[in-house]
């Protein structure tokens, strides 16, 4: 996959060339999550692995059919959602849908019930087709490129340039959710993203969702944000990255991601100052939060302005991620004065960090658990540096 990133690099400067590279990156994520879930498996107990580890362990070599078909799964493997090994077996045996009958003579015998996945499938790709309209018709009028255009620069204010730049930032993610919505939808229809039942008893089919838009799009904090984006590809960060290095987890994780899309500067430019700007925001919200909770206004006012800085920073961020360029990306955050990474440096250096308190051995491993079990991203592993 790298190989064929700086061959595409260097010979054709763009991103032009994705018909095998996405699936090569799709294909990279399944083949080394697997390679740890078998080394876990045949090198850990079950009392040494975390939740993420026993939810994926595998501890026996896959047999060849089983294997392959794992790997080429056609439902996903030009844009993901990426499956992993033992959620695929679960998929292809059949042990999502098995439930337990009772007849009239009162014997309990087990069958395959799997639910309907019409109505998923139909919303998802109506959401697909506005997300389409959405790329044709204001991707063109708001494009990202015009914030590095010399003329824009030169006769736009700093603050006009910055609504253009979280407009432009915000009808570009459409392609994302075209993208991921229709996977998802696609991968529905073969049966796989099953996920249990919710309170009303309607089937849930957002088993391998990769970006729940929603939450997504009313984030307040940056933790919230990318816990709802890319989330099996955070899912697979975590699992062969941020547990396994023993120190800065998070810089290492946010580098593997940089070299898992590529090596072009714009990327390292993106995950390195979201390396900077999560730790910040935590910062921020530790010392502001719990300012504004003696009431419901207050409360109301924290979470505006704090859904707007945090919808603002990923665009400022994100930016370099299609500029690709060194010079384009120095030349855009010299137009802004780099002012959140200043201000980002300011509360890491200045602002008190979250007292921590020893706790006993039993309370650590249920908070661990909270942890592990309320998150499939890395971001929620950063709640003990908060």
């Amino acid at each position: 996959m790298s190989a064929i990133h700086l061959c595409f690099q260097f010979s054709n400067f763009g991103v032009n060339n994705l018909d095998y590279v996405g699936p090569l990156m799709i294909l990279t994520e399944k083949l080394s999550s697997l390679s740890w879930s078998i080394h876990d498996g045949f090198t850990k107990p079950e009392r040494d692995l975390n939740e993420l580890q026993k939810k994926m362990v595998v501890r026996q070599y896959p047999s060849v059919l089983k294997f392959y078909s794992f790997i080429f799964c056609p439902q996903n493997l030009l844009v993901g959602p990426c499956t992993f090994y033992t959620d695929y077996c679960k998929f292809i045996e059949g042990d999502l849908f098995k439930v337990t009958v009772k007849h009239g003579s009162g014997e309990e015998k087990q069958v395959y019930k799997e639910p309907s996945a019409t109505n998923a499938v139909i919303g998802k790709l109506l959401f697909t087709g506005l997300s389409a309209l959405c790329m044709l018709t204001l991707v063109p009028r708001f494009p990202i490129m015009g914030n590095v255009d010399d003329d824009w620069i030169a006769n736009h204010s700093f603050l006009y340039r910055l609504g253009w730049l979280v407009i432009s930032i915000e009808v570009a993610k459409s392609k994302y959710f075209m993208a991921w919505v229709w996977a998802d939808a696609i991968n529905n229809c073969a049966g796989l993203g099953f996920n249990g039942y919710d309170d009303t008893g309607k089937p849930k089919w957002d088993g391998i969702t990769n970006v729940k838009i929603w939450k997504f799009q009313t984030a307040t904090s940056l933790k919230v944000l990318i816990d709802n984006w890319n989330i099996t590809g955070a899912r697979w960060l975590r699992h062969v990255c941020f547990d396994r290095v023993p120190v800065q987890k998070k810089l290492a994780t946010f580098m593997l991601s940089s070299i898992w899309h590529g090596f072009y500067p714009g990327y390292f430019f993106t995950f390195g100052s979201a390396s900077i700007m999560v730790p910040a925001s935590q910062k921020v919200r530790v010392n502001l939060r719990h300012r504004f909770l003696s009431s419901t206004k207050l409360k109301a006012f924290y979470d505006v302005i704090t859904w707007f800085c945090t919808h603002l920073c990923l665009a400022y961020f994100i930016a370099p991620f299609t500029f690709l360029r060194f010079d384009l990306s120095i030349k855009y955050f010299n137009s802004f004065y780099w002012f959140l990474h200043i201000l980002a440096f300011l509360a890491i250096i200045f602002l008190p960090g979250k007292k921590r308190t020893k706790p006993s051995s039993t309370t650590s491993e249920m908070n661990g658990s909270y942890n592990h079990n309320n998150s499939e991203s890395l971001s929620n592993n950063h709640r003990k540096s908060d």
